[in-house]
């Protein structure tokens, strides 16, 4: 493996705890096609009994999940049997339902953040590095990210086409991702489920669930943020990406050889170098990189010389060279030349 190791499990780390909840899961089998009447769902909150039912498609299976408070005297032995039936039964809604308790297990639900990502030669990835609650089911594709942040560095560098250093990048990058995240879990868990021990933070506002997922942001690390660029939220709208560093590569459709493609379709676990039409320069420089042969850097150049169009905008002629070009919008304009050149802007037509 070399000389680094990757932890994926959690033992001795040091943590940052922001809460710990004791609940209890119970798995039983139990017919509730009447009070489902046809309805297929794949999870109910239930707060008459401050907690959640989940069937396993397809069988009479279901599992609940119920909170309990030691401040309050309960412990998890006093969920036998008797009193799981019992909340299933209220959770259903009738006294009458019939209910076979296959299991029961406690569990904490908590919420922990590693201090650092790393120690001399080791590096934290998933659980190791972060806990977080199921609440918004963020704690999975958190983990993927950072295993596919640092296995890209730890090739790199093993292979000696970049210096040790460029693993430093990884907790500077995925350490601040996973603490706003953290806090998105445990605002929905404060929305979804009362809090009788008042153990959680106070909530931040709830963001939708494809921005923690899709939209999130990297203000340092490996990359160079533009100096306009205002990196102060962790997220960003993935229907409106920005584009800029540090963001996830927006989607645009382009014209491929008379084949539409998106732009996600040309970074398919290979380095690319995208540029517009006038990208040529940074194209012949990439290519002057030893790293680029390394890497198996690919270039595309959009624009009517490159071999990728921008299909998304229409194709029409210059108000003033009369060069068919994909342009801006019908009512502004800049001149071919002048915008070549950096020069200033032609002045408007009409529509």
């Amino acid at each position: 493996m070399g000389p680094w190791s990757i932890d994926c499990n959690l033992r001795s780390v040091t943590l940052t705890r922001d809460a710990a909840l004791p609940w209890i899961n119970v798995i039983f089998d139990t017919d509730l096609s009447p009070e489902l009447q046809g309805r297929r769902i794949t999870s109910v909150f239930v707060e008459d009994i401050n907690g959640t039912l989940v069937p396993r498609e397809g069988t009479s299976r279901w599992s609940m999940a119920v909170q309990y408070g030691p401040e309050q005297g309960e412990k998890a032995e006093d969920f036998r049997p008797e009193l799981c039936a019992q909340l299933v039964r209220k959770g259903a809604g009738r006294t009458d339902t019939k209910v076979e308790i296959v299991d029961i297990r406690p569990w904490e639900m908590a919420a922990y953040l590693a201090d650092r990502y790393s120690t001399g030669r080791a590096y934290l990835v998933g659980d190791t590095a972060h806990v977080i609650p199921p609440t918004g089911g963020f704690g999975g594709n958190t983990g993927i990210h950072d295993a596919h942040n640092l296995a890209w560095k730890l090739d790199a560098v093993m292979r000696g086409v970049a210096g040790p250093a460029l693993l430093g990048t990884y907790e500077l990058e995925r350490r601040p991702v996973a603490e706003r995240t953290l806090a998105q879990a445990l605002a929905r868990l404060q929305a979804w489920f009362k809090d009788p021990g008042k153990k959680l933070p106070s909530p931040e506002k709830i963001i939708d669930d494809h921005w923690v997922i899709f939209g999130h942001l990297y203000k340092g690390g490996v990359l160079i943020a533009e100096r306009s660029s205002n990196m102060e939220e962790p997220f960003e709208d993935p229907q409106k990406p920005s584009g800029r560093p540090g963001s996830r590569a927006p989607h645009v459709f382009l014209d491929r050889a008379g084949r539409r493609i998106s732009t996600l379709d040309l970074f398919d676990g290979q380095w690319v170098l995208l540029t517009g039409a006038e990208g040529s320069a940074w194209i012949s420089a990439a290519n002057k990189i030893p790293a680029a042969a390394e890497f198996s850097l690919i270039c595309h150049r959009i624009g009517p010389e490159g071999d990728l169009q921008d299909s998304s905008r229409p194709v029409e002629r210059c108000v003033r060279c009369k060069r068919r070009r994909r342009g801006i919008g019908p009512t502004r304009w800049v001149h071919c030349l002048e915008e070549a050149r950096g020069r200033r802007q032609a002045p408007r037509s009409t529509p």
